[in-house]
């Protein structure tokens, strides 16, 4: 899998994107600051496609 959901170290969820090894962007918005629910559902759609 590419796209990961991982906390960071001040509790806040983000898509990491393995092979850039930054967190993932979506419509020109940094997948960050997200709850753990939101951040696995965007991994697994950005997975999908």
């Amino acid at each position: 899998m590419r796209f990961v959901a991982i906390q960071d170290p001040v509790d806040q969820w983000l898509v990491y994107d393995r092979s850039t090894d930054l967190p993932a962007e979506a419509n020109d918005r940094l997948l960050m600051g997200l709850s753990q629910a939101e951040a696995e559902r965007l991994a697994c759609e950005a997975n999908i496609q």
